[in-house]
């Protein structure tokens, strides 16, 4: 007769730990993999906001300004938040005129279709334009990562959390918590 301790197998504990173990890597996995679609939606915003300014650009070339967004005779945000089809949930955050359309009259030679934010699940995710001819800006409302030091030259002034709307405010006591990245023409900072 054989012995048993020269039997091949595995134990139940051997098992367990072998399980543990790739619970643990496929939690590892699932938060890297998170983390790296966050990145990846912050870059389309920061992409998508410099493809409309460089359509602004031409546009300032060939008109002598910016499509002005007058809502109620003043000069108001366009944009257009996200809507979850079947909802009207959305409506407290949408500002100014919510359209597809928001940079009116930009012609589809210079940009086809406005980007949209590529996060589609949030009402307040969601790209805002105001212009009053003379200048401009564009706003990339709630990205995800706002304190990627990638992106700090992209923080808004008027956004940061500071009591200045001119100045960018990051190392105030405590901390802001900025909210928008921006770019816009010079005097357009402070809107």
């Amino acid at each position: 007769m054989e012995n048993s301790r020269n039997q091949k197998g595995v134990t139940l504990i051997e098992m367990m730990v072998s399980i543990s173990i790739l619970i643990l890597l496929v939690n590892i996995g699932i938060t890297v993999f998170g983390q790296v679609r966050i990145k990846a939606r912050d870059a389309t915003r920061i992409s998508d906001v410099q493809q409309v300014e460089k359509a602004l650009a031409i546009y300032y070339q060939d008109h002598g300004k910016y499509p002005e967004s007058a809502v109620n005779d003043d000069y108001g945000w366009y944009g257009l938040c996200a809507v979850v089809s079947g909802s009207s949930s959305c409506s407290a955050h949408q500002w100014g005129l919510n359209t597809e359309y928001w940079v009116p009259d930009l012609p589809t030679d210079l940009i086809v279709k406005l980007p949209t934010d590529p996060y589609t699940d949030d009402c307040t995710r969601c790209y805002l334009y105001r212009s009053d001819g003379d200048d401009y800006k564009i706003l990339a409302n709630n990205p995800e990562d706002i304190s990627n030091e990638s992106y700090l030259v992209m923080i808004d002034p008027s956004r940061d959390g500071g009591s200045d709307p001119c100045s960018l405010e990051l190392n105030v006591t405590p901390p802001n918590t900025p909210w928008s990245w921006a770019v816009y023409s010079t005097g357009a900072r402070c809107w």
